[in-house]
């Protein structure tokens, strides 16, 4: 009997919340997506990903499934940056992943796996996929993306708070560089 299994584990943690003069106030979260299944390119990999892009996501899942209904994403809510709805909505992130992952249909969705697996925009990945300027194919992309580390949301002073993998509350402060 073979005794390996294949795994898909996929983990939203470390959510960071944002206060950029520039982007406003935001939270990401961090993506940790761990398999044996050879519909992953990569075994592991980590990416940071805002609600407005699993809401992409969703939408676009839909458009390129008609017959299939995604899962449920947890609630828009207007004390959005409170600790204990931060908290939920990380949880309810996970559950939308794990859903998605459960479902072969998705599995095969180019824009599924660069959401995942890349640290390219959601303009980046339509362009990837309907072929806009890119000479790169999707598993160009995830190959090369470096998705294990990803700084698209980090690097500028200001203040932060994260919740760790445990959900409790961190609060950074940082001092502007300026």
């Amino acid at each position: 009997m073979d005794t390996t299994r294949n795994f898909t584990k996929v983990t939203v943690r470390n959510p960071v919340t944002h206060d950029q003069e520039e982007t406003g106030k935001y939270t990401s979260y961090e993506i940790l997506l761990e398999t044996s299944s050879i519909a992953f390119t990569h075994p592991s990999s980590v990416v940071r990903r805002r609600y407005r892009e699993f809401d992409w996501l969703k939408k676009q899942l839909k458009m390129n499934h008609p017959f299939h209904s995604p899962p449920s994403l947890p609630p828009k809510k207007w004390d959005k940056f409170e600790p204990h709805c931060i908290v939920d909505r990380c949880r309810g992130l996970e559950q939308f992943l794990k859903d998605c992952c459960s479902q072969t249909v998705y599995l095969s969705d180019s824009l599924f796996h660069l959401f995942l697996q890349s640290s390219l925009s959601t303009n980046e990945m339509m362009h990837v996929v309907y072929g806009k300027g890119n000479d790169r194919s999707v598993l160009d992309e995830i190959l090369h993306s470096g998705c294990a580390f990803d700084n698209s949301h980090s690097g500028n002073p200001g203040t932060s708070s994260s919740i760790n993998t445990e959900c409790e509350v961190i609060v950074h402060r940082e001092e502007d560089a300026t």
